[in-house]
């Protein structure tokens, strides 16, 4: 929830309810008593289907950055809530290993995302590829990341890795609600070149919005940037009461 500490006040300005939601096993809820189902796009989005259910939400846009993307895709495809999305740091791909390589830069920080076990030096490491660098990177951020239930890390993985979930290309691909897709021009893991040869059937402005100088998390790194085209893509669907911000990719 914290990493959208800088678009609060952009989406109260625009008078705009929202829901910022910490994923089982990051922040302030409680990690999962059934890692394999939990940790994976469709255990993620089932949790998030419940917290709509019980605010009574009957019409959402979803924001999503990382992981909290991938939630959105997979709700976009199964739940007819959802109106629009907007994703930033998440490629949308088929679900199986041949995927990884297509999608992502291979690094090291890349591999820390799959990992149960991370040391104190891994946690600074990734923490200071997801942000941007040391420079904007909060002792409250670093231990976010810190806390993070290393099963939810490796069970992702391998339950994306392993074909569990809706294939989000085709999805976006087919989908008639209206996709945003924000892109930090630096990111270290997501490849621009891949965004750029999927055929989104809505893209929003028809363009991806590539964000100068900003890494994998624009909305912190360089959020003016990003909440221009935040609040351009809001104001461009109708007005709803129901405003849904999920996740993260810790």
């Amino acid at each position: 929830m914290r990493v959208w500490a800088n678009q609060f006040e952009c989406m109260r300005r625009m008078g705009r309810a929202f829901i910022a939601i910490d994923l089982p096993g990051h922040g302030q809820s409680n990690n999962s008593s059934t890692p394999h189902l939990t940790y994976s796009f469709p255990g993620y989005a089932a949790v998030v289907r419940e917290v709509l259910d019980a605010l009574r939400c009957k019409s959402v846009d979803v924001v999503g950055w990382s992981l909290g993307g991938h939630v959105g895709l997979e709700l976009l495809a199964t739940d007819s809530r959802i109106r629009s999305l907007l994703i930033s740091g998440t490629p949308p791909a088929r679900p199986c290993a041949g995927a990884v390589e297509r999608v992502f830069y291979s690094s090291e920080s890349l591999g820390f995302a799959s990992r149960c076990e991370l040391s104190d030096a891994d946690i600074v490491n990734y923490a200071r590829a997801m942000m941007g660098g040391q420079a904007i990177l909060t002792p409250e951020l670093l231990q976010d990341i810190r806390r993070t239930d290393g099963w939810a890390r490796q069970c992702m993985f391998e339950n994306a890795v392993g074909g569990v979930g809706t294939d989000q290309q085709l999805t976006v691909e087919t989908t008639y609600k209206p996709v945003c897709v924000v892109h930090g021009e630096c990111d270290p893991f997501v490849r621009l070149d891949y965004l750029r040869s999927v055929s989104f059937s809505t893209l929003w402005s028809g363009h991806i919005h590539t964000i100068p100088a900003a890494g994998h998390a624009p909305q912190w790194q360089l959020p003016s940037a990003f909440n221009k085209i935040l609040a351009g893509f809001l104001n461009s669907t109708n007005a709803s009461t129901d405003r849904l911000v999920t996740g993260c990719g810790f």
